[in-house]
């Protein structure tokens, strides 16, 4: 009888694993500088945690024999193997993994910085301004605008329309807009 009740006691402890936490902090051992993001993967469970903004990590983990696997990138990864009984404090401290003996840099030409403020012109030729019906002989500037194909007006803006020449053969219009 006391067999079974010694049994019944027992059995919860063989069903559930006891878990311990392993913690510690994580530093690159030259500076001393806590390595943020190092990663720690338990190898058998699969079971892994990152270290936060101060290099801390905690992970739990069932009793059992544990193989950490320590890692940060630019870092050679580390790896521990003991039997885990306690909760247990580790702190640990990675060595530099890659050592660059020369940096090649190369560089193409970027492409050109527009300079102006101009966002677009629109060129009219000047028969196709003398074809424009004239109101009392001059020509409508604005009108010539608003038919040329692939400009638009709005209602409820405004705008300055200018006119100038480049040179004798070559005639130029152009919109400022101001819009309110």
């Amino acid at each position: 009888m006391r067999w079974i009740l010694f049994l019944l006691v027992l059995s919860p402890s063989l069903l559930f694993a006891q878990k311990y936490t392993i913690s510690g902090y994580v530093k690159d051992t030259d500076s001393g500088e806590s390595l943020i993001g190092a990663t720690i993967l338990s190898k058998k469970s699969l079971q892994g945690t990152a270290a936060n903004v101060h290099g801390f990590y905690s992970i739990t983990l069932t009793a059992d024999s544990i193989h950490l696997v320590y890692s940060f990138v630019g870092y050679a990864p580390q790896q521990l193997k003991f039997l885990l009984k306690k909760d247990t404090t580790i702190d640990i401290g990675l060595q530099n993994g890659t050592q660059l003996e020369e940096v090649v840099v190369s560089a193409t030409k970027a492409d050109e910085i527009q300079e102006t403020t101009q966002m677009s012109s629109i060129n009219v030729p000047v028969d196709q301004i003398k074809n424009l019906p004239a109101l009392l002989g001059q020509v409508d500037v604005l009108k010539v605008l608003q038919l040329m194909p692939g400009v638009k007006s709005s209602e409820g803006s405004t705008g300055l329309y200018g006119a100038w020449r480049r040179s004798r053969s070559e005639p130029h219009v152009a919109r400022w807009c101001a819009c309110l």
